[in-house]
């Protein structure tokens, strides 16, 4: 991965073969980012897609082994104990511009991907315990 850094935020250019959701956690611990907003285009060729049941409050995914465009990649982090959390979500699209979306689990870049990350003041993300999830502690 190839890194800017940019006015307020960084530029980083993860490069083919490389996991997404890795690389912004690594880059967050190198450069002790413990709260942030990000957003990033590019191309996969391995996917694994998330989608959360509230009434469950499970989440069922499903992988795809599929050349798709990154259509659009936004996400934050924050964290919960010890733990850097990227939590992602992407819309991605094939051959015939048919759309899949969801939680991103995590990602391989096929060509390339872009991300324009913004830190922000540490944040901390709790179990909500009526949700299921972790939120962001406000």
């Amino acid at each position: 991965m190839r890194t800017k850094r940019v006015n307020d935020g960084f530029v980083l250019s993860v490069a083919r073969g490389e996991k997404i959701i890795d690389s912004i956690r690594a880059f967050c611990g190198s450069n002790r980012i413990f709260g942030g907003h990000f957003s990033g285009i590019g191309a996969v060729d391995d996917l694994e897609l998330a989608h959360y049941d509230v009434d469950t409050k499970k989440y069922s995914s499903r992988k795809f082994a599929l050349k798709l465009e990154i259509a659009s990649l936004s996400g934050n982090i924050a964290v919960a104990g010890d733990e850097i959390v990227v939590h992602c979500h992407g819309v991605f699209s094939n051959e015939q511009m048919q759309p899949v979306a969801g939680h991103l689990v995590e990602a391989r870049v096929a060509a390339a991907c872009e991300i324009f990350l913004f830190p922000a003041p540490r944040l901390v993300k709790m179990l909500d315990e009526k949700i299921g999830l972790k939120m962001l502690e406000l």
